[in-house]
């Protein structure tokens, strides 16, 4: 528990015992005050009926009785009871625990939890407008690791499906030159292969490598397995880590799939030969009124195999999360329907809009799809042309290391500060902007604290000298929010939310530099002062790792 946390239950058991010598047991939530406000506020007008009195003659009523401990003043508002926390001694608290870093540990909470993400299909690289999701899934991930969880992630990898057996059936048709990232060589087969492949041809080698035949899984696994490793070194170069792959092929060949089929087979119905779910037996709306999860030949379909996949995770996991895109609204309500009817785990689908381009602002040298990698590319290419701007006289080699950390967190912050469901349009303008809702803005703050820090020596103080300054206070109560934005966040599986709270830090950390000079300050001001930015430094490290976002000492 965090000091925001301790101060706000003292408000809520000191309300909670006037109350009860009122003759009122009521669960009292205290919440944050806007600004202006206080600091905690409670509202009275639940009590209205149960006391018989109006709310502001309650928080009058309240105010007269509560003796809350570690606050200036307590006062009634209207209906509302405002609490104005102690400056000084709420100041020393947060600097305290930001130093020692218990400001940001949450206990193990005995919960495990499953992330799949990204999981496409690896027939080439990863494209823009899917890049949304591993930047998404892996975040989430990060979230509820900081908040206590045991989450492992999985990329799915859906080697069964007919285009596995397209790209291997261009691979041997036009084969490939051995250049370059594996995912990038590939995709050329794929497409040539698509551009009018055998049927029955690409028929017989789904055939032969669902069935197991030795030498098809063998060379299917082996392109697979490149293309993959292709696609992983994208993941890593945006900060992105996989714990698991797991294939569908495996699954499929598991005890698994006959639980599944076990499971799915009291819900199922007959169409010639082939089965399916009706959608309103599961009490899913939809267009569509059913879902196949065989074929007429017995063989079975991906719904099916997703339950095999989703029955496998619930021994890993309480909580199993996929991140979806929009258009897999239906299956994910299909997936959760089945799974959570046979098992005690929850399914939570997290969808999320695709990414685009604004029109002729970004070309690619691969035809008409942009590639992640081309993304990227650019991305540090326009951040080295920003830092070399600002400071064209640094060594070359630390110039592109920052602009390599500036680029990938800039591709990842524009992602993250939309709400998931959001359409988003990514525009260079706004993902460099040094000076905006950006990460080079919130990487620059960080800099700028390191850099009072390296001209530094000496103790520091977590005792403010004299009463609190603005700045300073609004900069110590954003770093007191850090548990409950990082908690919101992860429990509403919401990025967006972090993203903001790291520019928000930002902006307070900014006026707080601007008000208040910290090595030029005398005495106990400048000690106080400089255990003010070190807090800071430590709390957007936290914040960094969170989102994906790289720490830059210089800028």
């Amino acid at each position: 528990m965090g000091p925001l946390e301790r101060y706000r239950k003292r408000a809520e058991e000191d309300i909670a015992r006037v109350l009860r010598s009122w003759g009122v047991e009521i669960d009292v939530c205290v919440e944050e005050a806007r600004p202006g406000f206080g600091d905690l506020t409670f509202r009275c007008f639940p009590l209205a009926r149960a006391l018989r009195d109006r709310p502001d003659s309650i928080a009058y009523r309240l105010c007269e009785e509560l003796r809350p401990e570690g606050f200036e003043r307590v006062e009634a508002v209207g209906g509302y009871v405002n609490f104005h926390l102690n400056r000084r001694a709420f100041t020393a608290d947060v600097l305290r625990e930001a130093l020692n870093e218990t400001l940001f540990y949450f206990p193990p909470r005995g919960r495990r939890v499953v992330v799949e993400h990204t999981s496409a299909n690896p027939t080439g690289p990863l494209h823009v407008g899917r890049g949304r999701n591993p930047i998404l899934g892996d975040t989430i991930a990060r979230m509820l690791r900081a908040v206590g969880y045991d989450v492992v992630t999985h990329y799915y990898v859906n080697d069964m499906g007919k285009q596995a057996a397209v790209l291997m059936w261009g691979v041997e048709r036009y084969g490939v030159e051995a250049s370059g990232k594996w995912d990038h060589v590939y995709v050329e087969a794929y497409q040539r292969a698509y551009e009018g492949y055998d049927e029955d041809e690409v028929a017989e080698l789904l055939r032969k490598y669902e069935e197991g035949d030795e030498e098809v899984s063998r060379k299917v696994k082996t392109v697979l397995s490149r293309v993959l490793e292709g696609i992983g070194e994208t993941l890593a170069s945006i900060n992105v880590r996989v714990d698991r792959y797991v294939w569908e092929s495996d699954v499929v060949r598991s005890e698994y799939m006959r639980r599944a089929m076990e499971v799915l087979g009291k819900l199922a119905e007959v169409d010639n030969g082939a089965l399916y779910v009706s959608l309103d037996k599961l009490g899913i709306r939809s267009e569509k009124d059913r879902i196949y999860i065989t074929r007429s030949d017995g063989t079975t379909l991906y719904p099916a195999r997703d339950v095999a996949y989703h029955l496998m995770k619930s021994d890993e996991g309480d909580v199993l999360i996929d991140v979806l895109g929009e258009d897999h609204k239906l299956h994910g309500a299909f997936i959760k329907a089945v799974v959570e009817g046979a098992t005690d785990v929850i399914v939570e689908p997290v969808f999320y809009s695709f990414v685009r381009l604004p029109e002729g602002r970004m070309s690619t040298r691969r035809g008409a799809v942009v590639y992640l990698d081309d993304l990227i590319e650019e991305a540090v290419e326009r951040a080295a042309e920003e830092v070399r701007k600002r400071r064209g006289d640094m060594d070359p080699d630390e110039l592109m290391e920052i602009a390599r950390k500036v680029g990938i967190s800039a591709v990842r912050y524009n992602v993250l500060k939309v709400q998931n469901e959001k359409p988003m349009v990514f525009r260079w303008e706004e993902a460099l902007n040094f000076e905006g809702d950006s990460a080079p803005y919130v990487q620059y703050t960080y800099a700028r604290a390191s850099s009072i820090l390296r001209n530094y020596e000496g103790e520091i103080s977590t005792e403010p000298p004299s009463e609190v300054h603005p700045s300073e206070w609004a900069l110590v109560k954003a770093m007191a929010s850090y548990r409950s934005v990082v908690e919101a966040a992860a429990e509403k599986r919401s990025p967006h939310l972090v993203a903001r709270y790291a520019r928000d830090m930002a902006d307070a950390f900014n006026a707080f530099y601007r008000d208040c000079p910290v090595l030029q300050a005398g005495g106990p001001a400048r000690a106080y002062r400089v255990a003010i930015v070190t807090a800071y430094r430590k709390t957007m490290e936290r914040i960094f790792d969170i989102i994906g976002v790289e720490k830059t000492e210089k800028m």
